[in-house]
């Protein structure tokens, strides 16, 4: 048996996160966040002519490595990449 408070806890986490994730895509729809919404824009752009060459598993397969590499070539080239983003601001 599931206590009444930690159902409830759970329920009341699971609403908040429910609640993140719609407010977050009605800000994408509505163009509130611009850099955001271009982004998102130019990912299902690239992904559209991307399924024409790869099957599904490929394109995820292509976009697990490069969620796991960007990271690791970032903080390669830190101070380059940051340096290029505050001459470019």
């Amino acid at each position: 048996k599931i206590p009444k408070e930690s159902l409830e806890a759970s329920l009341d986490d699971l609403e908040q996160l429910i609640n993140f994730f719609v407010i977050e895509f009605q800000r994408i729809i509505f163009a509130e966040n611009i850099p955001v919404t271009a982004a998102a824009f130019i990912s299902a752009f690239i992904s559209y002519y991307l399924i024409k060459f790869l099957p599904v598993w490929g394109l995820s397969l292509v976009f697990t490595c490069v969620v796991y590499l960007l990271p690791l070539i970032y903080v390669q080239n830190k101070e380059l990449i940051d340096g290029q983003l505050e001459h470019a601001s």
